[in-house]
């Protein structure tokens, strides 16, 4: 009972957000290959940094 209730209140106080399109995709897809490559260039370096 209060887990549905909690449930209610969190739903009518989220923004509504906006419909996926294909653009949406595009923008996710692309973000995620640039923290990808950026992770990749950063860790790339074994034995490096503290600990």
């Amino acid at each position: 009972m209060i887990n549905s209730s909690l449930i209610l209140a969190i739903q009518s106080a989220a923004p509504a957000t906006p419909e996926w399109t294909p653009m949406v995709g595009l923008t996710m897809i692309l973000c995620n290959l640039l923290a990808i490559a950026i992770g990749y260039w950063g860790i790339k370096k074994e034995s490096r940094g503290k600990g």
